[in-house]
C-alpha cells in the first residue's frame, strides 16, 4: 500500500506502535527552535515526523514540509485520511511542543477527550 492510500485506521495504527515505544517520551526541540521539527537530519523528529516515514513518506517530503502544520502536511501527503484526524493531529502537535508526553497525546485522540 502506498502512503497516498493511508486511511484514519491505518494512520492510528502506526500512531499507536510509535507511542507505545516511547510513551512517556516528551519532545525536545533541537536548539533554539520554536516548533517540532518532524525530521533531525535524517531521523524522525516530532511524532507526526516517526509516523509519516513509517508510512514510507520519503524524508525529502517531509523536509520540504517543516514549518507547516500537521494536518496541512496530513491533507496533502495522506489524503484519504479525513478532516476530523488532521485536526486532532494539530492539535497533538501543539500539544507535543507544549510538552505533553506521547502517550497523553495518544489517550487524547483515541478517548476524544482534549
Amino acid at each position: 500500500m502506498s502512503y497516498e492510500e493511508t486511511t484514519d485506521e491505518e494512520f492510528l495504527r502506526v500512531l499507536q506502535g510509535v507511542v507505545a515505544e516511547q510513551p512517556d517520551r516528551v519532545y525536545e526541540r533541537p536548539g533554539l527552535m520554536e516548533s517540532c521539527l518532524y525530521l533531525h537530519g535524517d531521523e524522525p523528529g516530532c511524532l507526526i515526523g516517526h509516523v509519516l516515514l513509517r508510512l514510507g513518506v520519503h524524508a525529502d517530503k517531509v523536509r520540504a514540509r517543516e514549518g507547516d502544520a500537521a494536518g496541512d502536511v496530513m491533507r496533502d501527503l495522506l489524503p484519504l485520511v479525513s478532516p476530523d484526524l488532521r485536526s486532532d493531529m494539530d492539535c497533538v502537535q501543539q500539544w507535543q511542543d507544549g510538552g505533553t508526553p506521547w502517550g497523553q497525546a495518544l489517550e487524547w485522540i483515541l478517548g476524544g477527550e482534549g
